[in-house]
């Protein structure tokens, strides 16, 4: 029994007498002496007897409460997918307005159960006391707890972000470079917590990369797995986005910690239910680049919490936890036949655009893709952009500069990306080199990134199948033939090259000048020098 068990039961003994278990029962029951009990404040009552994890039944408050003449309070109860607030007496809510929602014919407040704990503080920070209805307890079992033990030592930054998220009260996004060690603080940040945790990934490869490291560096027992067909709920689980997702409103009282594995997935409409559903009190989020080009990510604020700690790759480099690196753009021409293809394209898209500018003048790019339901010039024009796109990406010119590359690194290794498959797959084909597109199969998939990782290979080209999600061994030369401008996307790559090493990583981009590849990675490149 640890010092705060025995302090808990030190105070239970204060108020309840325990009785002698019967035969068979393995845990101390009390008889409760209300004339004491009645003596403390409700929220220390519910909180004393969570620990021992009992229920401090809404009867037995309200009868304390009564007690103590208190007439003005809440109830707090959850009900399917909502929290429900219940007043007795008039309450001053005009703060906490605008997250409620009011039911007159019930006479009731709505509102969403991951608020909880802000209407909880709220509350209390009035003087009304909380019935709730529900029982929080997120303590690990001792048998887990005490085989918890970290193999690493944290670094110097990772002990930094994982000091301001603590400071923040256990809530925030880390925001740390690929290759950075983003699951080791997540490791230790349920090391010293050590509360149920749900770690949520975005993919099945992500799934058994935390299970092994669950496992091998943190030594937990057992690890419970929800996706892939699997439904094993234990006190510190792994689960892919679609799964924790789906059985959101099965898991709200079960997990004190929710880890979110590249966050940026988070905002979407379907998957934010793993946040919105979960009385978790403690959340942080792990990513490379947080920004959504949907402005989604604003939502992470209320998600999981704000951003407490952020650095960049440079400052990783300099410190040598991240290989040196270069960036050098190439720029490529098409061809006459090519760049005929490209303005009979783009001249339709342009003349739409014109046309748009007579009806809005203020448009923006969304307003082409809303347009694309009622309007079939909008469809029309939104098509031969993407072709267009599709021809600079593919510009010819792109192998030529590939196949002198690889000349140029022939000893060395090499990873090659392209946004489209069959760039991917006539890159493999033409160059005898190993692929791995979403076609492939995880079995071969490992394989490959096995006999890279020995030297057997020492080139692999790819589509954005591994942009995040898997751990890729270290190469030194990275080239992009067709990307799409992103941020995250640039950065995810970069970060394929930027584990620890002697030599120096180079990153080569491939664009196609004066078309919107072009503007695309101007774009890209403004956004980092403005970081």
């Amino acid at each position: 029994m640890t010092e705060a068990d025995k302090e808990t039961l030190a105070k239970l003994k204060q108020i309840a007498e325990p009785l002698t278990p019967e035969e068979g029962e393995g845990s101390t029951r009390f008889k409760l002496l209300f004339d004491k009990a009645a003596k403390l404040h409700l929220s220390e009552l519910i909180q004393l007897f969570a620990k021992v994890d009992y229920q401090f039944s809404p009867g037995l408050q309200k009868a304390v409460l009564k007690s103590q003449g208190v007439t003005r309070f809440a109830e707090l109860r959850l009900r399917k997918s909502d929290l429900i607030l219940k007043p007795t007496g008039f309450l001053e809510l005009e703060a906490i307005k605008p997250i409620l929602t009011y039911n007159a014919k019930e006479k009731l407040f709505h509102a969403r159960i991951m608020d909880y704990y802000t209407i909880q503080h709220y509350l209390e920070n009035k003087g009304y006391p909380v019935i709730t209805h529900f029982t929080l307890h997120f303590s690990l079992p001792e048998s887990v707890q005490a085989t918890l033990q970290l193999d690493m030592v944290l670094r110097e930054y990772q002990e930094d972000a994982l000091r301001r998220w603590q400071g923040a009260k256990g809530k925030g996004v880390v925001v740390l470079p690929t290759g950075g060690g983003k699951t080791i603080l997540g490791l230790e940040a349920i090391r010293r917590l050590a509360v149920t945790t749900l770690i949520i990934v975005p993919t099945l490869d992500l799934v058994s990369q935390w299970r092994e490291a669950l496992e091998v560096l943190l030594h937990v027992p057992m690890v419970g797995i929800l996706g892939g067909g699997k439904k094993d709920i234990q006190p510190i689980t792994v689960a892919t986005y679609d799964s924790a997702s789906l059985l959101a409103s099965k898991l709200v009282t079960s997990f004190g910690l929710l880890i979110f594995d590249e966050v940026h997935h988070l905002p979407s409409p379907t998957y934010r239910l793993a946040a919105e559903l979960s009385l978790a009190p403690h959340r942080l989020g792990l990513t490379a680049t947080p920004e959504r080009y949907d402005e989604l990510h604003h939502d992470l604020d209320r998600l999981v919490g704000p951003t407490v700690y952020r650095i960049a790759p440079k400052l990783l480099e300099k410190d040598g936890f991240l290989a040196p690196y270069e960036i050098h753009q190439i720029q490529v021409s098409l061809k006459p036949e090519e760049q005929a293809r490209y303005e009979s394209h783009m001249k339709i898209f342009r003349q739409y655009t014109r046309k748009l500018d007579e009806i809005d003048p203020g448009w923006q790019f969304d307003t082409i893709v809303k347009r694309t339901v009622f309007d079939p010039a909008a469809r029309e024009a939104l098509s031969n952009l993407e072709k267009a796109r599709r021809v600079a990406l593919e510009a010819s010119g792109k192998i030529h500069q590939v196949e002198a590359l690889l000349k140029q690194y022939r000893d060395m290794k090499v990873l090659i990306f392209s946004r489209y498959t069959r760039v991917v797959e006539r890159i493999s084909d033409l160059f005898g080199i190993p692929l791995i597109t979403h076609k492939t199969k995880v079995s071969e998939r490992e394989k490959i990134l096995t006999a890279f990782k020995s030297g057997e290979f020492t080139k692999i080209v790819t589509g954005q199948v591994l942009d995040e999600g898997v751990d890729v061994p270290d190469a030194s030369i990275g080239i992009i033939i067709s990307g799409t401008g992103s941020k995250r996307e640039f950065i995810q790559r970069l970060g394929r090259l930027l584990r620890p090493q002697k030599d120096k990583a180079i990153l080569y981009e491939l664009v196609t000048e004066s078309t919107i590849e072009d503007g695309l990675s101007r774009r890209r490149q403004l956004d980092e020098d403005m970081d």
